[in-house]
């Protein structure tokens, strides 16, 4: 290997003075200079291939909290990206598991930022963001696990086209991995509801990138964007954050596609009463949430019929399920939710 890379700069010495007239040459001999240095290479980053070059730059940006295992196998996905012009960029929240740890001694070409306090999903991808030197970023759940092609797929599609503003894959679960968890999701303006788009587009015949209200969990948008809507919106911490950033995406005039050929799989529970739980314990950004964002973006008139006729029942509905389960702390959980949305609500009014 020593008698390559000397070899290697005898050339360069030599053939110097005419490069200048052979540009062809030139390219040649650093390419063939970088693949001896990767071949030296310990640790292969994500953008270590030839095509580099041709690609743009995304940065993956995943926020974390407590969350090791998961964010290790999330890392462990993306690292075998076919995609080679990516950084990745973790933000963590202040995990006590040893997440930060992991990351430095298993993928120390991460970026790894350390936050002193939890800032939630809003803080982690907009303190990751403003670090980022991608023109596309691509933002991650931690308990996300990427297909192979996945960031190639997403590139491609909105590379294209420059009125599409979001991308994201088709995400199934993780523990059935041929049932789908949502392509897309779209949310009511009366009832603030989210419902997930289980169709599989394959079954349907959707085998081109369509149009949706929201992508979730896994999305891919300009750096441009970011700065023209404000990042994400630190108020809601989480839940909801997507379905803001990708309406305010559309009110500006892009396009938010889900991309069929795109995949992704979530660790989340699939149904039953392991579903409910984990539902239940997002109460209080669920009630809080919920209220400020039908605040922001529903009219005045549907915004006061949630109030007085939607709000109730869900109360009624989390107090009952929560009750179900003896889960008595979900109940105060969702009551402070709803005081602090109201109050939010009442400031930002």
């Amino acid at each position: 290997m020593q008698f390559r890379k000397n070899v290697l700069r005898l050339l360069s010495y030599v053939f110097s003075p005419f490069l200048h007239f052979f540009p062809q040459l030139s390219l040649t001999l650093i390419a063939t200079r970088s693949l001896s240095l990767k071949q030296n290479s310990s640790t292969k980053a994500p953008n270590s291939t030839s095509k580099t070059l041709k690609e743009p730059l995304v940065s993956a940006v995943i926020p974390t909290f407590n969350r090791k295992d998961d964010l290790l196998e999330c890392l462990r996905a993306l690292s075998n990206s076919s995609y080679s012009n990516m950084e990745i960029v973790v933000v963590d929240n202040a995990s006590t598991d040893g997440t930060s740890e992991a990351i430095q001694k298993l993928y120390p070409y991460v970026k790894l930022m350390k936050l002193e306090r939890n800032t939630g999903v809003t803080g982690g991808r907009n303190a990751g963001a403003r670090v980022a030197k991608g023109e596309f970023i691509l933002f991650l759940d931690h308990d996300m696990i990427v297909d192979k092609q996945m960031v190639e797929e997403l590139t491609k599609v909105i590379e294209a086209d420059p009125s599409i503003g979001v991308a994201g894959p088709v995400i199934y679960y993780y523990d059935e991995p041929s049932k789908i968890w949502a392509a897309g999701t779209s949310i009511s303006m009366t009832t603030g509801k989210v419902s997930f788009n289980t169709v599989n587009p394959d079954e349907s015949g959707l085998i081109s990138p369509f149009e949706v209200q929201v992508l979730p969990a896994a999305i891919l948008t300009r750096k441009e964007l970011l700065f023209q809507i404000g990042f994400f919106n630190d108020e809601f911490f989480a839940v909801y954050e997507d379905t803001d950033f990708c309406l305010r995406a559309r009110d500006v005039g892009y396009k938010v596609l889900c991309v069929p050929d795109a995949k992704a799989w979530h660790r989340t529970p699939i149904a039953g009463e392991k579903q409910e739980i984990h539902l239940l314990g997002r109460s209080y950004y669920l009630a809080r949430n919920r209220i400020i964002f039908m605040k922001k973006h529903a009219k005045s008139s549907s915004f006061a019929l949630f109030l007085i006729s939607i709000v109730p029942v869900y109360a009624t509905y989390y107090t009952w399920r929560s009750l179900s389960h003896g889960r008595v702390k979900f109940i105060k959980e969702y009551w402070r939710g709803l005081v602090d949305g109201f109050r939010d609500v009442l400031r930002i009014s």
